[in-house]
């Protein structure tokens, strides 16, 4: 799960029982558009609340 960052929700997200620590590092240390895009990995949803990129284009992977 990728969520965008807030002020101080690491904290705030422990104090309610949830590590997010590891999804944030994840963010850094992975080239999550790239994933995305790579047929090969098991990266398959994405949900943007806001934006991801300007101008991210990604044709459907969806097979007929």
């Amino acid at each position: 799960m990728v969520v965008s960052p807030g002020q101080n929700e690491i904290s705030e997200m422990k104090e309610k029982g949830f590590d997010i620590l590891p999804h944030r590092e994840r963010m850094v240390k992975e080239d999550l558009e790239e994933k995305f895009k790579n047929p090969a990995d098991s990266f398959r949803l994405v949900f943007v609340c806001k934006m991801w990129l300007t101008g991210f284009d990604m044709p459907s992977r969806l097979e007929d």
